[in-house]
């Protein structure tokens, strides 16, 4: 009897945590085969690149040091979608966070119709962690209709770009 209680309990447990964290998406949960992920993401892809503009590249002024941010351009007035973007990206990591952008947004538009990317939902994807949050720009407007993917890790300890043993963003 305290066996199944346990079990029970666990379940009723494991279960509700599961119901109350529905604003976490781990990309590599897509359940069909692997050549129908790659052959969904290219047409994605395919059609992003004929229907939407380039990346956006323009200085972060929300932060005092030089970063920069990117996002993407038209996936809302074309598809529906919010546009993403990266704030406080420096320098050298510019061509790596448009990469990792041009992937999340191909999947957001082959799974748009199986999941809301839609503000405070967290993205896994390889091991790592984003949350989605309403971009507010330096003068504090809200933007509509555009997500800023976030980094759960909260601290970078040393930055190259930056002055020795300060913050990014500081």
């Amino acid at each position: 009897m305290v066996a199944t209680t346990m079990l029970v309990v666990e379940t009723l447990v494991t279960d509700g945590l599961r119901a109350l964290d529905m604003n976490r998406h781990n990309m590599n949960e897509w359940d069909i085969p692997v050549p129908e992920i790659m052959h969904r993401m290219e047409e994605a892809r395919l059609e992003l690149d004929n229907s939407t503009g380039d990346f956006i590249l323009g200085r972060d002024t929300r932060y005092v040091t030089g970063q920069f941010l990117l996002r993407t351009d038209g996936m809302f007035e074309q598809h529906g979608l919010p546009d993403l973007l990266f704030g406080n990206v420096p320098y050298p990591f510019v061509e790596s966070a448009g990469t990792l952008l041009g992937i999340l947004g191909c999947y957001q538009y082959a799974r748009k119709d199986d999941v809301d990317f839609v503000n405070g939902l967290i993205i896994e994807m390889e091991g790592d962690e984003y949350i989605l949050k309403q971009y507010v720009n330096n003068e504090g407007d809200i933007i509509p209709d555009v997500l800023e993917v976030v980094s759960t890790q909260e601290e970078v300890d040393y930055c190259a770009c930056c002055e020795n043993n300060k913050h990014i963003g500081e």
